[in-house]
């Protein structure tokens, strides 16, 4: 449900990331071009320094990338604060989907339940390929993921998966109709 926002979210974070990264580069340049220029020499060859200059590009140097690092810092607990609040509800909406909320202090969880759930995810995530692959349709996955959230005891055969690739293949190469397969594949799905 919420999953689209996912990939603008992660862009929105990566290029704000060589925005500031490429500013912080432009800030050390500006600042060295700034405390070069402060030096100059007359026609006579004295040299003479500008301390404004000096003082303003050794500052660029020091205090805009510190800065810059603080205006990073600000944007990156913002868009962990939206993720944490994107979390919730989707949790709240029962689409937690492959991100889980962390579990309470207070509850403990066995080894065997944990390693339970990464299979779980294990499986939802290849579910997810054979959708993303266009090989499910989402109303399928859905009802797959609802299967898997009601029942953490479920137990999945990757041969399952396989198969549906399989005949996947068959329709990509003309072998089997469209009705065919979406006539086996609903029957490896309802197994």
């Amino acid at each position: 449900m919420f999953k689209k926002n996912d990939k603008s979210f992660n862009m929105i974070v990566k290029i704000t990331n060589v925005v500031i990264f490429v500013l912080m580069c432009v800030s050390v340049i500006a600042g060295i071009v700034m405390t070069a220029a402060a030096f100059r020499s007359d026609k006579y060859g004295d040299i003479f320094i500008n301390f404004g200059m000096l003082f303003g590009g050794l500052a660029t140097i020091v205090v805009g990338p510190i800065l810059l690092q603080l205006v990073w810092l600000l944007f990156d607990m913002s868009f962990n604060f939206a993720l944490d609040v994107k979390l919730i509800r989707n949790a709240g909406c029962g689409q937690a989907g492959l991100q889980e909320l962390p579990a309470p202090l207070f509850r403990k969880t066995s080894k065997k339940q944990e390693e339970g759930k990464y299979e779980i995810y294990k499986k939802l995530k290849e579910y997810k390929e054979l959708l993303d692959e266009a090989v499910i349709t989402e109303d399928e996955y859905a009802q797959i993921k609802a299967e898997f959230i009601v029942s953490d005891e479920k137990k999945t055969d990757s041969a399952i998966i396989s198969q549906v690739k399989e005949l996947k293949k068959l329709v990509d190469e003309n072998i089997i109709t469209e009705q065919e397969f979406s006539n086996e594949k609903n029957k490896i799905l309802k197994k």
